[in-house]
């Protein structure tokens, strides 16, 4: 999942503001946070905020979406997140050039969960 912007929490919480206010009966307004007052304003984009830091937290995926032959996190129980490769062609899985999930894996062992890998730092 691509991480929100500053405009896309803005679009949210507008669209927040207009649910509100439909529930009332207000028709809907582009420019609605600019027409609120400021402590509404603020409540409604900490609620779009809220909304966002949700999502951040769930860019953990189901295992069967997982893209073959890219080096993404992967979760397996009861192991910590490790990056690993799907190979698109036999199917298993591979941390460096070892494979690590094959006939031998334990009933259970197997990945759950991807997620992309996060950007690397920035240098100072």
């Amino acid at each position: 999942m691509a991480h929100l912007t500053l405009d896309d929490i803005r679009t949210a919480a507008a669209a927040i503001a207009n649910a509100r206010g439909g529930r009332r009966g207000v028709p809907a307004v582009t420019n609605i946070l600019d027409l609120l007052p400021d402590k509404l304003s603020e409540e409604v984009l900490d609620d779009a905020m809220a909304v966002a830091r949700a999502l951040d937290d769930s860019d953990w995926q189901p295992i069967e979406t997982a893209p073959g032959d890219e080096t993404i996190l992967i979760y397996v129980p009861p192991f910590a997140p490790m990056q690993g490769t799907r190979s698109g062609r036999f199917g298993t899985w591979m941390i460096g050039a070892r494979s690590i999930f094959g006939r031998d894996l334990a009933p259970g062992m197997e990945p759950t969960h991807w997620m992309p890998l996060p950007e690397p730092p920035h240098a100072p």
